[in-house]
This record gives structure tokens, sequence and C-alpha cells, in this order.
């Protein structure tokens, strides 16, 4: 079973964010609670961390897009 990690609420005046960059590459293993990537809001920088151990299967976003919340960031088995 697989599970998806989505851009978290980062506040109430934001609607879309910036990843900043990946940690991981698809193929690498992960450990519940790694951090993944990195979204800039123009005033904080949030971690966003696996909600599972498995591997990076898939990314569906590039580092320096603009991401909504809700969006899908990843996806880990």
């Amino acid at each position: 079973m697989c599970d998806t990690v989505v851009v978290p609420f980062c506040g109430e005046s934001f609607r879309i964010v910036t990843l900043d960059r990946w940690h991981k590459a698809p193929g690498d293993m992960v450990e519940e609670g790694e951090v993944l990537c990195e979204l800039d809001t123009d005033k904080i920088i949030v971690e966003v961390h696996s909600p599972r151990a498995g591997k990076l299967v898939k990314r569906f976003a590039a580092a320096g897009a603009q991401v909504k919340i809700g969006e899908l960031l990843a996806e880990i088995c």
C-alpha cells in the first residue's frame, strides 16, 4: 500500500507556496518523520515530513515550482 504526500496548510494567507528543494530523490528509502522537501511561503520555510517509512517512488513537482495547498507532492510505498 502506498501513501501520498500533499502540500500542507501553511497559514490562512497562503494558497500557493514555492517548493524550495527536495531532500530525497525517487528510489530513496525514507523513514517516518524524515524531511522530504522544504516549502517557501516568503515568510517561513516549512519542512514536509514523510508520513511513513518506505521508498519515495514518485515526485509530482520540481524544485522551484509553485504548488497549491493540498496539491500532491509525492508518493511513498
